[in-house]
């Protein structure tokens, strides 16, 4: 029983710590190459990695972003994508390739 509420505790964890992603590659959407962290703060890719952020990370970000720029997402679309990401969290590289098949 122990282990299912571990298991229940990281699953959320990750689920919460993906949507913190998705929200910073959809605010980073206009930022030529940067990534936004918070209104007054936007941070290089050199830059990130040098705070600490995994350079491997880094550049996954900055290509998902590209592919938000890509289909030209809003708000509302945004949202939506957040909650399949956060409901099927199987399935969100999945989705990501389907649409680019499209």
């Amino acid at each position: 029983m122990h282990c299912l509420t571990l298991s229940g505790l990281l699953c959320s964890s990750s689920l919460r710590h993906m949507e913190c992603q998705l929200k910073l590659c959809c605010r980073s959407v206009d930022c030529g190459g940067a990534i936004r962290f918070a209104t007054d703060l936007l941070m290089s890719p050199e830059q990130c990695v040098h705070i600490g952020w995994d350079a491997e990370l880094v550049s996954c970000l900055l290509e998902f972003i590209e592919r938000l720029r890509g289909i030209d997402i809003n708000v509302i679309e945004f949202c939506v994508l957040n909650a399949i990401v956060l409901t099927y969290p199987g399935n969100h590289v999945c989705f990501v390739c389907c649409h680019e098949q499209n």
